[in-house]
């Protein structure tokens, strides 16, 4: 009888291991930016004071964040360099956050993982402001709160 608790024992601890370690190797492997990366869509996240606006709003955001305007593939080299297009820049990673140098600057921004997407979060505040002094349909239109949601999958 002691030996059959024992043998238990061990069989379940077994069964616990193989689990446990099987939900560590998914977590693993979608924690780096590392790889080539395709554009595959961008969704608006935003509040205005001005409901009936949203439609155009969603379209600037959406448009200020499009393929041709940020990157159709990006390249994450494990060396720390971002390949976009033609173009070479330094980048690093800390927790979610994923710095990008180019020119003088920088800019910071959030990431997540979702499948086998890459999301990147871009505010869009500034840019939208401007895009509101140059439009008359949007007079008096306050941004509250506005994220470009950048999706790239994995290639």
């Amino acid at each position: 009888m002691r030996q059959k608790l024992i043998l238990l024992t061990l069989s379940l601890g077994l069964v616990f291991n193989f689990l446990a370690c099987s939900d560590d190797d998914d977590d693993k492997k979608n924690t780096s930016v590392v790889g080539k990366w395709k554009y595959s869509k961008v969704e608006a996240e935003f509040e205005t004071n001005k409901p009936a606006t949203d439609a155009t709003v969603k379209k600037a955001i959406e448009d200020m964040f499009n393929a041709n305007s940020f990157g159709e593939q990006l390249e994450f080299q494990d060396n720390g360099k971002l390949v976009v297009g033609d173009k070479t820049s330094d980048y690093q990673v800390s927790g979610k956050k994923l710095t990008i140098a180019y020119g003088d600057g920088y800019a910071t921004l959030d990431f997540a993982f979702e499948g086998n997407n890459l999301i990147l979060y871009m505010g869009a505040v500034q840019g939208l402001e401007d895009i509101i002094k140059e439009n008359e349909g949007l007079s008096g239109v306050e941004v509250v709160t506005a994220v470009a949601k950048i999706y790239y999958a994995k290639q």
